[in-house]
């Protein structure tokens, strides 16, 4: 199995421990796997949280008020910026009660319910051959 990583700006975020290079051999990458594992797991709630920013609160706000005026409308972009809010400003628990709360809130929301419709009536018309209508009449006894 080659599973590519790809890192983003800032780094790995903690996330990835070490990475070897494509060329490097089997024998070498399962050596550095047994080093690694070795010294033991590290829990997430024990990283630290680097924010972008000396100041979290106006890194968040500058984010709220750049989202543009047609995601404001919609509940899970800033949603998405109270859960980072959470990460950065509570301690570890709280801040997991809170993202999942955010989440749960979307998923019941019911703007994803109308998504969801949406993007199935749209997958439903263009399994149809030339915008052919459906026929209710399929299994009717009438």
């Amino acid at each position: 199995m080659n599973h590519a990583v790809t890192l983003t700006r800032n780094g790995n975020c903690g996330l990835i421990d070490r990475t070897a290079p494509a060329t490097t051999p089997e024998d070498d990458r399962q050596t550095l796997g047994e080093a690694l594992a070795a010294g033991g797991a590290r829990r997430t709630r024990e990283l630290p949280i680097q924010a972008e920013a000396a100041d979290p609160r106006a890194w968040l706000a500058q984010r709220r008020h750049a989202l543009p005026a047609s995601e404001v409308e919609e509940p899970a972009p800033v949603r998405v910026i109270e859960a980072l809010e959470a990460a950065l400003l509570e301690p570890f628990d709280a801040a997991l009660a809170r993202e999942r709360a955010l989440f749960v809130a979307c998923r019941d929301s019911p703007q994803r319910q109308a998504k969801v419709e949406a993007f199935l009536a749209r997958k439903h018309d263009r399994a149809r051959p030339n915008g052919a209508r459906h026929d209710d009449s399929r299994g009717s006894t009438a």
